[in-house]
């Protein structure tokens, strides 16, 4: 295969109002039109470069029941890859699983049904990861949030201090990814993506002395 092109972004929080007012010209608040622009950019470059892969890391809306209104939005936004027939890749963040009890189909399960009645090719993450493959042969290993209330529950470990389920979970995302590595063809490109808090990642212009890692917790 020859070199690929991807589009990365994540954290839309579509529907996220602060700082924002209504716009009595539209009904809409002016914090989601701006988040609609920037998603919409994005799209618009990866239609104009060609890109072989969308993928939208995480946190699509603020949290894991948004309006009808702003799935609908979302799915309008991302409308153009599928006319260009860009494979789009959903991950579920925090967000998009907070409120939804876990037997529930979630509002990024929603998004990528609209999209797929559309003719798009969409991969989509939320509770389990994957290895998945594109129709042009590109591989992503999808890792979603690390749910520590349901990592924990699900290794029987609820009786571990703080720190050592901090590990714990840690530990189980290592093993995705090593167990998603094992089952890939190495002779295909490979991407990682994930939702996740990084240890040790700072930008050293701006947080240099700083103990943080890539969020806050």
């Amino acid at each position: 295969m020859s070199d690929i092109t991807v589009l990365h972004t994540g954290d839309a929080h579509i529907d996220q109002i602060t700082h924002g007012r209504l716009n009595p010209e539209t009904g809409l608040n002016t914090a989601i039109e701006s988040r609609v622009a920037a998603l919409a950019s994005a799209v618009t470059s990866a239609v104009e470069n060609q890109d072989d892969l969308f993928l939208h890391c995480g946190d699509a809306f603020k949290d894991g029941v948004p309006s009808q209104e702003a799935v609908l939005l979302f799915a309008d936004t991302l409308a153009p890859l599928v006319d260009a027939g860009i494979p789009v890749g959903l991950l579920g963040g925090n967000h998009d699983l907070h409120r939804v009890p876990s037997a529930q189909r979630t509002a990024n399960a929603t998004l990528a049904a609209l999209l797929q009645r559309r003719g798009a090719e969409v991969y989509i993450a939320e509770r389990e990861y994957g290895l998945v493959t594109t129709k042009s042969g590109i591989q992503i290993a999808l890792l979603p949030w690390l749910s520590k209330s349901a990592i924990i529950s699900r290794l029987g470990l609820e009786r571990l201090d703080p720190v050592e389920s901090d590990k714990a979970v840690a530990d189980y995302g290592l093993r995705a990814l090593d167990e998603m590595f094992v089952q890939a063809d190495h002779t295909s490109p490979l991407i990682v993506a994930s939702h996740v808090t990084v240890d040790k990642v700072r930008i050293d212009s701006v947080a240099k002395g700083h103990k943080r890692g890539s969020e806050v917790d």
